[in-house]
């Protein structure tokens, strides 16, 4: 009998598409819940009231993926598994400083994003912070997560800044190649005039120069065991293991 073969059966439901429209978002995961499915991992970017209650409705494990509770959110309890995006940021600052950069721009997501936009920022500026390094107001741009958002915020630096920062921190390796199709413009140089860092490691193939980027590892397998853990506990937080590439989009200054 073809149930003596197998232990379990799971109702799987292999991707749901919703545009990053939380109004979607809700009608997909009210179709999942007639489907009485087994496991969801729900892979967002804001995570409104409305998202969360609907989540909390699930009696099967729920994984949030990539994006993390603000601990101004009360009374819900998911299991989260996210690049650990502030102390990523915080490593890629002290790089850089190390590298011998001083004056050092952020482009990144949404405030809107918790954990890719708000921790991010945070990162780096609790380093520069600590390293007593000045951040004008024009080095701070969030927006999107896109091309064409990293090329405005870009542009908004060259126009407002007395100096230009000699690197920029970018929130997603798409945002990054906006920034660097700007200095194109402008004919300046990546790494030679500004380094330019990126994050995810999106583009390693297929662009050039190749951007020194942050790289995460094991995603798939752990967001598995999150999903599937039966003796985990409901509320528990595990981050992707990370490390950072150092390619052509940044060098050393004088030297050091």
């Amino acid at each position: 009998m073809l149930h003596d073969c197998w232990e379990k059966v799971f109702k799987i439901m292999i991707c749901c598409g919703y545009d990053m429209d939380t109004d979607k978002a809700v009608a997909v995961l009210d179709k999942m819940l007639e489907r009485a499915v087994d496991g969801l991992i729900f892979m967002g970017i804001q995570l409104r009231e409305d998202i969360l209650e609907k989540l909390a409705q699930f009696t099967c494990p729920v994984v949030l993926a990539n994006q993390g509770l603000p601990p101004e959110i009360k009374g819900y309890e998911f299991r989260t598994v996210t690049v650990d995006s502030y102390h990523t940021a915080m490593d890629v600052t002290r790089f850089l400083i190390e590298e011998g950069h001083e004056r050092i721009a952020y482009i990144g997501g949404s405030r809107e994003d918790y954990t890719n936009g708000t921790l991010r920022l945070k990162g780096f500026q609790d380093v520069m912070e600590e390293k007593r390094l000045e951040i004008p107001d024009s080095y701070v741009i969030q927006g999107e997560f896109s091309t064409e958002s990293g090329y405005q915020g870009m542009k908004k630096i060259y126009e407002n800044s007395r100096f230009l920062p000699t690197a920029v921190i970018c929130g997603s390796d798409i945002i990054a190649i906006g920034v660097i199709r700007f200095l194109k413009y402008v004919k300046l140089k990546v790494p030679d005039d500004i380094s330019v860092f990126g994050f995810d490691d999106s583009v390693e193939n297929i662009y050039d120069p190749p951007l020194s980027t942050v790289k995460m590892y094991r995603q798939g397998e752990i967001l598995y065991q999150a999903l599937f853990d039966e003796e985990g506990e409901r509320n528990s937080r595990t981050y992707f293991p990370y490390k950072l590439l150092r390619r052509n989009s940044t060098r050393k200054l004088n030297g050091t």
